[in-house]
C-alpha cells in the first residue's frame, strides 16, 4: 500500500544453481499494478556473469505516481554457452517502500520527522559517506539485518541523529542489497528497509 511520492527500492537477487557460470545475465522488473515510474537502475547494469553457486543483487528505485498498491514481478535471463539460453529466475525478491513502518506507537524525537536517507545509498554520493538515521526515538538501540536476518551492526542511539557508513561490524563496507534497520525502544519499535548500491 503505497501513497503518491513514496519511493519503492526493488531488489532481485538472482542464484545460478548451475555447475557452469552463466554470461550475458539480464535481469527484468514490471509494474504489474499500480502507477509507479522508474527513477534508477537496474544496478548494477546488465549484462553480467554468474558463477556457479553465486549470487547478484539488481536493485531499480521508482516513484509511485498514484495512491494505491503496486506490485512488481521480475525475472532474469542468461547464456550458459553459445548455442544454449536458459531464464534464471528470482530466488528472491523484495519491494520495499519508504517511509519506515511505525509500530508501538512511538513519536520521534527531537520534534523531527522520522528520516533516513539517503535510500537508496551510494556511498559515493552520500553526503560524508553516510546514512543518517534522523528524528528516531532518543535511547535505545539501532540495529541492521541482512535480509535473511543477519545481524550486519548496531549502534546505541542517544540523540536524535545515527549515522551509519554502510560497513559492516567488523569494518568491511556490505555487499549491494536490501537491508533491514530496527529500532527497538521502551515504547515500541521502528523498523524499515535500506538498499545499498
Amino acid at each position: 500500500q503505497t501513497a503518491v511520492g513514496q519511493w519503492i527500492t526493488v531488489a532481485l537477487t538472482v542464484t545460478n544453481v548451475g555447475t557452469t557460470s552463466v554470461s550475458n545475465v539480464v535481469p527484468d522488473v514490471t509494474v504489474n499494478a499500480g502507477a509507479a515510474s522508474l527513477v534508477s537502475g537496474p544496478v548494477p547494469a546488465g549484462p553480467l556473469t554468474v558463477e556457479s553457486n553465486a549470487s547478484r543483487t539488481f536493485v531499480w528505485t521508482y516513484s509511485v505516481a498514484g495512491a494505491g498498491v503496486v506490485s512488481f514481478s521480475a525475472s532474469a535471463s542468461g547464456v550458459r554457452c553459445a548455442a544454449q539460453a536458459f531464464t534464471v529466475f528470482a530466488t528472491a525478491m523484495v519491494a520495499a517502500a519508504s517511509p519506515a513502518v511505525l509500530t508501538g506507537g512511538i513519536t520521534p524525537a527531537c520534534g523531527e520527522t522520522l528520516r533516513i536517507y539517503p535510500n537508496p545509498f551510494v556511498r559515493s554520493r552520500a553526503v560524508r559517506g553516510v546514512i543518517k538515521f534522523r528524528g528516531l526515538p532518543e535511547h535505545g538501540r539501532l540495529r541492521t539485518y541482512t535480509s535473511r536476518g543477519l545481524l550486519v551492526w548496531s549502534a546505541d542511539v542517544e540523540g536524535c541523529l545515527v549515522e551509519w557508513h554502510g560497513r559492516n561490524s567488523v569494518g568491511q563496507f556490505v555487499a549491494p542489497g536490501v537491508y533491514i534497520w530496527v529500532m527497538k525502544h521502551a515504547g515500541g519499535m521502528l523498523r524499515g528497509r535500506i538498499a545499498v548500491r
